[in-house]
Formats: structure tokens, sequence, C-alpha cells
């Protein structure tokens, strides 16, 4: 206590007194005789100390307020409760009456900083009535006034909405009362409803009940309600504080409980390390509006309004944080300085992923562009070129390049009209689709086969005798049976022979013997290697529905020596294999045998072809 207030004190003292012993002057001369005599010193005594005592135990429960919240706080330990009345009152009483100077509680003196302030403040110092003169920096008078005055305006007993999210403290959401029960609330209670408790279901398709309800919520304030078209309700609630649900009085037809309220926890040995944490988390939320452009705007503002560590958390974990059990964990983490530690990590953790959806998204929509920039290029060199009478589309002129191709290649009637068909469905896209290029390159392979061309045979056995002896010495036997195959496919030219096979080891002339009997009818000479060969797709082709599709060996051998009759050698057809895909050898069978080789079906074409007047040879 300083001199001004002990004077003060002193003044009054003597001012209470005097006025007393005036009052009772005139009370005794103006009273009557049967009236009894009290005493002024008795009634000075007590008026006295009824007034020191009001003011001494409210110094002293300010002071045992300030110590038991820092012990607890700082410490972590109990503080043994503080008698309710100072234990020397009675003689500061007497002191006082006898004009002598009261004797002041020593004053422990130290500096404003809080954590010295209290270091040097023990236990023994409290219980021997010395107080402290500073007052901790994170409670100004102030704000410790506006906490008070909060606590006791907010309701112990709420009506609890089952909210679907977490929310957190500053901050102001729309709910949207689809069950209908605070609409019955408000219908059914007397009063009207002001502040309501929100707590998050533990399953989001769960029942509304408590059992289902996690145990720590916020209490919002009620702003506005409006009623939508479906006749449910929307409110708009400012979401104040933390609560704990303590019991829940009431389950039908609608939730009421006991709460508790939730203070958070800083301590000022903590707050070096929690400033360090405010500046990185305030740095990220101004790194996040890059990223992230589905932010409100007005953000960076939001961001800067806000003051204390627990209100940055909370803001940070209401627009950054998803996942539910992260957000519970934070909303019931009450030590402001565990709470920013793990929101920096989930801030961080948000940065990461922001920016790698924003390289994304940057890839995607430079990607588009160049594409978007191409094509307008495109269409405007059309245009130029139309102007200078130079018209050129790629698209028309493979319409037409395809129109006379189907025209030339003499198709069966089949093909012909699956060509057309293919050709009207390329007409209607656009060359920038896929399917266009799947169309076209199917229309390329269809036209580009050997449908009509042929070589004529120019058999003459004398001639073929002499290639024989000019390319092979020795094999007379195997002479003789070609040059009886030959004269007579020259006398029958459209019958349908057998298929010479060529048997021998590795290097004794077999596959130049098929040379050289293709050089003697005047046919083109294509091999095909079976050796092996496990898939029958390689014969057969693969269907176009299968990306990068082809037709087989046998169709691409015909594309390529132009015409439909060659000479055609099997190589090694011994050494053909089997497995899960298929078994080549039988699809061999629709190649070789005369009665099914007329209308071959090659999986890629999809329509028959005639392997007729091909001559197989086989090793």
């Amino acid at each position: 206590m300083s001199q001004e207030d002990k004077k003060d004190r002193d003044m009054d003292v003597d001012a209470l007194i005097e006025s007393i012993q005036k009052e009772q002057s005139s009370k005794e001369g103006a009273s009557a005789p049967n009236t009894p005599t009290v005493d002024p010193l008795q009634e000075l005594i007590h008026a006295a100390q009824e007034e020191f005592e009001i003011g001494w135990e409210l110094e002293q429960a300010a002071k045992t307020r300030e110590y038991e919240t820092f012990r607890a706080e700082v410490e972590g330990v109990e503080v043994p409760p503080t008698p309710e009345t100072d234990p020397d009152a009675v003689e500061r009483v007497r002191a006082l009456l006898e004009d002598r100077e009261p004797a002041e509680p020593p004053v422990v003196q130290v500096s404003e900083d809080p954590t010295q302030a209290y270091s040097a403040f023990s236990e023994q110092d409290f219980l021997e009535g010395n107080h402290v003169q500073t007052m901790p920096k994170s409670a100004p008078p102030q704000e410790e006034e506006e906490r008070e005055e909060r606590e006791e305006t907010l309701p112990s007993v709420l009506f609890v909405y089952p909210a679907e999210e977490v929310m957190f403290p500053h901050s102001t959401v729309p709910i949207f009362d689809t069950e209908g029960s605070l609409r019955l609330a408000m219908e059914t209670m007397q009063s009207p409803i002001e502040y309501v408790g929100f707590v998050t279901r533990k399953s989001a398709d769960g029942p509304a009940h408590a059992s289902n309800l996690h145990n720590v919520g916020v209490v919002g304030k009620l702003l506005q309600t409006v009623q939508l078209p479906d006749g449910s309700s929307a409110m708009i609630m400012q979401v104040l504080r933390r609560a704990v649900m303590q019991e829940y009085l009431s389950e039908e037809p609608y939730l009421i409980a006991r709460v508790e309220y939730l203070e958070e926890t800083l301590r000022s040995i903590d707050e070096p390390h929690v400033e360090a944490l405010l500046r990185n988390v305030r740095q990220l939320l101004d790194e996040l509006p890059e990223y992230t452009p589905s932010l409100p705007d007005g953000f960076e503002s939001m961001v800067e309004a806000l003051s204390s560590p627990g209100e940055i958390a909370d803001f940070a974990a209401t627009h950054f944080v998803f996942d539910e059990d992260e957000r519970i964990e934070l909303l019931t983490t009450m030590n402001v300085r565990q709470r920013l530690e793990r929101v920096l990590g989930l801030l961080l953790r948000e940065v990461e992923r922001q920016k790698l959806q924003k390289q994304v998204r940057d890839e995607v929509e430079s990607r588009a562009e160049a594409g978007q920039r191409e094509y307008l290029l495109r269409e405007q060199l059309k245009v130029i070129r139309r102007e200078l009478g130079e018209a050129f589309d790629e698209k028309e002129l493979d319409l037409e390049k395809f129109r006379e191709r189907i025209a030339e290649a003499g198709m069966s009637v089949r093909a012909e009209r699956k060509a057309l068909e293919e050709l009207r469905r390329l007409a209607v896209l656009l060359p920038e689709v896929a399917e266009y290029n799947i169309i076209r390159t199917y229309l390329d392979w269809l036209c580009g086969l050997p449908w009509s061309k042929r070589t004529d045979d120019q058999i003459v056995i004398k001639r073929a005798r002499e290639i024989l002896e000019e390319e092979h010495y020795g094999l007379e036997r195997v002479k003789e049976r070609i040059l009886e195959f030959l004269a007579v496919r020259k006398l029958k030219p459209h019958q349908k022979g057998p298929i010479l096979c060529l048997s021998g080891p590795p290097g004794v002339g077999k596959t130049s013997l098929g040379q050289s009997i293709a050089r003697a009818m005047g046919r083109e000479f294509f091999r095909f290697s079976l050796g092996g060969m496990k898939d029958e797709a390689e014969i057969r082709g693969h269907r176009r529905t299968y990306v990068g599709a082809m037709p087989g060996k046998l169709l691409q051998g015909l594309k390529r020596v132009e015409t439909r009759n060659p000479v055609f050698m099997l190589d090694e057809i011994d050494k053909v294999g089997q497995s899960w895909r298929g078994d080549p050898a039988s699809a061999l069978l629709e190649v070789l045998d005369p009665a099914q080789n007329t209308a071959f079906l090659d999986h890629y074409l999809d329509v028959p072809f005639d392997l007729s007047e091909v001559m197989f040879i086989a090793t």
C-alpha cells in the first residue's frame, strides 16, 4: 500500500470516529432518562473494524486470485486455501484507535516482468500476507473485467444442437437445421433462445443422441434465423467459447445440457516460444492466399485483425484443417502453445499440398492454352489461305483421298460397305478427337490391301529349270518335284493344288528354293517365320478396341508386296508354340485349308479377305 493510500485511510478513519462521537453526543442529549446507554467506544470499534475488514478482504482476495492463478499455470501445484479474513484485523483496529501507525504487510519489490516477479514470491510470503505489486502481462485489468463479465453473461444450461462439422471460437458460421430440433425448441421454450451449444457427432450417420456426441463442443450466440422454403431453418451463429458437456438434462424432444466453459492456458514461461510460433503461423497464413484462390475476399485483413494466440490458432484451424479427427484434437487442446505447435505442422502440410495443386493446375492450364493457341493459329491460317485462294483443309483432304482410294481399291461388296460406313463416321469427327486418328488408320489399312491387284504367272518350265540349276547344286529329286508342281499349275492355273513343304536341316537351302520358285513363276515373295510364335494375334491380328491394334502378319505381308497372289513362305512351321494366349497352329488351319481361306477373317479388319490365290510353301 502506498503512503498516499495510508494517509487517505487514516483520514477516513478519523472522520468516521469524529462523526460517530458527534452523533452519539446528540443522541445522549435528546434521549429519555430510561433509554439504555450505548458505549461509544464499542460502537466506534465495531464500525471501524467492519469498514477495515471489508477493504482488507477485497484486497486480500485479489492477491489470492493473482497468486493462485500463477501457481496453477506456471508451477502446476495446488495452493492451500487462504483465510477469508486477516488474523491481525483486531490488532489493526486497536492501532487505529490508539493513533498508532498500523503494520503494513511486507512488500516484495520486483520488476514488472511476471516471470521474475513470481519467481521471487514464495509460498511462505503468501501465507505471511506478503503480496506482489505487479500484474501479469497476459491478464490486463480491462481484459480481466471483460472476461468476468462474459462469464457471468453465458448461461450454464443450454439447448444443444448436434452439428455435423467441428467449429471453433472467433468465427461466424451458417447452420442448417435440417432435423428441425432448433425450430421445435424455439416454439416450445418459454424464453427466447439466445445461446446454443454445438457438439459434433461421432458418427455422421448415427442418431442425434448424447451417446453419439463428442464431450467437448462450442457455445455460440444466435444472430439471425431464416425460414427456408422447404420448411427447415437456417441460422447465423457467432461461435464464442469452448465448453464441455457436463450432463445432459434432456434428450427428447431436443437436447438440453449443463455445460462448463473451458479456459485457455498460456504459461508465462512459454511466451517466447509462443511468440516464435505466432510469427511462423502468420507467415504461412500470408503465403496461403497465393496458392489458394478459393479463399474469401479480405482474407489478409482478417489475418491482420487477429490478436491473441488462441484466436490465431482457431482461425487457422477453421480455414485450413479439414480432417475431422484433427479438428476435434485442436478443439480439445486448451494449452495454447501445444495448439499452435499442432496448427503450425498442419499448415506446413497444407502449404505443400497447395503448392503441388497449383503446380498441377498451372501445367494443365499451360497445356490447354497451348492447344487453344495452336487451334486459333490453324484457324487463322485457313482463313488466310482461303483469302489467297489456297484453300486447305486437312480433314477435307483426308475425306477426298479416302473416297478416291475406296473407289480404286476394288474391294469386295462387304469391305466397301464397311469402308464407306467408317468414312461417314470420320466426316463428323474433329481432327483433334482421338477416335479420328483410329478411324483414319483403319481406313488406311483397308484401302492399302491388294483387293484386286495381282501378278500374271509366267511359268516356263525350261526357264524354271535353268533358275533352279543356276541357284542350287544337286537336290535333283527336289528340283524334279518342284518342276512337276509348276507344270500342273501351268495346265490348271485355277485348281487348288497341294501345299509344298520343304523338310531338311538348317542351311540346306529350303528358303532359297522358295525364292527360286517365286522368281520362276514371276511372283512376289514374302517370308513369315513361325519359329517360337505363341500368340494367335500374330496371325489373326488384334481387335480395334486395343490401343495400337494392327492386322496380323499375313495381311501385313500382302500390303507390303502389294499383290494378292504372292509366294508366301511359312518358315519353321514345326516350331509353332502354344500358350494361354491361343494356339497359332490351329489358327493356321483357316489360312492353309483351301475350303476356308477364301474368306479369311482378320480381327482388325473384321471383313473377309480371299487368300486362295496365295501360293503357300512351308518349311
